[in-house]
């Protein structure tokens, strides 16, 4: 699907959304009117092409403000002495908010980058499909971060947790697991997860504007 390699551009007059999705995982991005202006007073939704936005981040960088102008074919982004113009992909990007959870049956929060320490110490046993394991053994306060490979051998790692409940084995891929949390920039991040066949969500703790989506890779 084209339209996967794509960021929604989603602009709804209060707010804009930005959401990029490989159907494995999924981040969205919301950026308020305290960051941002316009005299357009219709909502309207374009997807750009990856490598467009990638340009972007390596041509404005130290922009303080860009200004972005969409029709239905093309998209231009306009700095101080730089111009942008992109065609759009087409298509119809998928209907999203439908597979973020709703309810969580864990919810528990942590340090970042203890947690991004963990995953790095026990990727190196990870198995073919680059999984580690998440669980909280029932009466405990850590997040038990766990690998095992049979031709290397396993590794777990501790990271305390606030948490009420346990929290049953689940699996993910570490690359994007660790990819989620390396976007975040709070100190401490909240996780909540269903079971092994819902997507989990990865937040900030002090902020609403951004959340990530990870599917769980399903035991065989």
């Amino acid at each position: 699907r084209p339209e996967l390699g794509g960021i929604l551009f989603d602009f709804q007059v209060t707010l804009l959304k930005l959401v990029a999705t490989d159907s494995f995982r999924l981040a969205e991005r919301i950026i308020t009117t305290k960051h941002f202006k316009t005299e357009t007073l219709v909502g309207s939704k374009a997807i750009i092409p990856l490598k467009t936005v990638q340009e972007l981040q390596r041509v404005f960088t130290g922009e303080e403000h860009i200004t972005v102008s969409i029709d239905d074919h093309q998209v231009l982004f306009e700095g101080v002495k730089t111009r942008i113009v992109s065609r759009l992909l087409g298509g119809t990007y998928p209907e999203y908010e439908q597979i973020i959870p709703k309810r969580h049956e864990a919810h528990c929060i942590v340090d970042r980058e203890k947690l991004m320490g963990a995953v790095r110490l026990v990727s190196t046993f990870s198995g073919r499909v680059h999984d580690i394991k998440l669980r909280i053994q029932e009466g405990t306060k850590a997040l038990e971060v766990y690998s095992a490979s049979r031709e290397l051998g396993e590794n777990t790692y501790l990271v305390p947790a606030k948490t009420e409940r346990a929290l049953p084995e689940i699996s993910f891929n570490w690359h994007y697991l660790f990819d989620g949390l390396k976007a975040i920039a709070t100190k401490e991040v909240i996780l909540e997860i269903q079971d092994d066949a819902t997507p989990a969500v990865i937040k900030p703790t002090d902020d609403t504007t951004y959340l990530y989506v990870l599917m769980p890779i399903k035991a065989s």
